[in-house]
């Protein structure tokens, strides 16, 4: 099975729960993507992060994909660590460049924490429209 196709399935998978105004505890099973991808018009360049929670039975799976210029390759997270009852997230992946390590909570709207390495703390909002065109980018 394809890479593209892997996550094509996966995004199908999301649960549309938009339109529910408070904060509640995200579905046990499905995939949550969290993004703060946009493009750039005038250099035709992408900028951002996506993190993908991917929530099976046997386990919690992370893809995280980070971009200035072209999207790159998506990097699986070896070991996801989910906390249902406090929301906290952890995990670390390797690119190609850096093995980063990312700490922090999630819910049904917002993943929020910090990314080893980098100075300015993560807060991507849940993308439930995956047909939606990437915004572009506010500077």
């Amino acid at each position: 099975m394809s890479l593209a196709r892997a996550l094509l399935g996966c995004a199908v998978a999301v649960t549309p729960l938009a339109g529910q105004a408070d904060a509640k505890s995200p579905p046990r099973y499905g995939a949550l993507v969290y993004s703060d991808l946009c493009y750039d018009p005038p250099n035709d360049d992408m900028g951002g992060t996506r993190i993908t929670l991917l929530r099976f039975g046997s386990g919690d799976r992370i893809v995280y994909e980070n971009t200035e210029g072209a999207v790159s390759w998506p990097a699986f997270a070896a070991d996801a660590k989910v906390d249902a009852k406090t929301a906290a997230l952890s995990f670390e992946v390797k690119t190609s460049e850096e093995t980063l390590t990312f700490n922090g909570t999630f819910d049904d709207h917002v993943l929020t924490g910090t990314l080893g390495g980098r100075s300015q703390p993560l807060r991507l909002r849940r993308v439930v429209d995956l047909g939606q065109p990437v915004p572009k980018c506010k500077f």
